[in-house]
């Protein structure tokens, strides 16, 4: 065996049955958009808005700890989930050279900084007022 060749070295390799697996993963999504303007006080708002649904269906074949800890058995999880993901943006004239723009949102509570909670090894102050 020529250890060089990546490719055949690892087909002739005993496999690490708790290192090998496959994961399939199949997303069908679905998006809708579209825009309209409203005059306010003599001045455009324009208003671009969509909808997307989104399917994620996963499969993954593995190996487990077999019964008693001894050796290896074949395992399939199946799994997915599915959303509604909106998106808007909001475009004001002020004046023909001023434009006001922004997206309205919602703070996701997944995602959430927090100071007393720093990653590790991070060091954090405080200053005070």
């Amino acid at each position: 065996m020529n250890v060089l060749d990546a490719n055949a070295a690892n087909r002739a390799a005993t496999p690490a049955l708790n290192q090998a697996f496959t994961a399939e993963e199949i997303v069908k999504s679905a998006f809708f958009e579209t825009s309209f303007k409203i005059p306010i006080a003599g001045h455009p708002l324009r208003i671009n808005w969509g909808l997307r649904f989104s399917d994620t269906r996963t499969l993954i074949n593995n190996y487990q700890t077999g019964p008693g800890g001894v050796g290896f058995v074949p395992a399939e999880r199946e799994g997915g989930y599915q959303n509604f993901l909106p998106s808007a943006n909001l475009t004001f004239d002020i004046t023909p050279k001023l434009v006001l723009r922004g997206p309205p949102a919602r703070r996701s509570r997944a995602v959430r900084w927090r100071p007393s909670r720093p990653a590790p090894g991070c060091r954090t102050f405080s200053i005070p007022p």
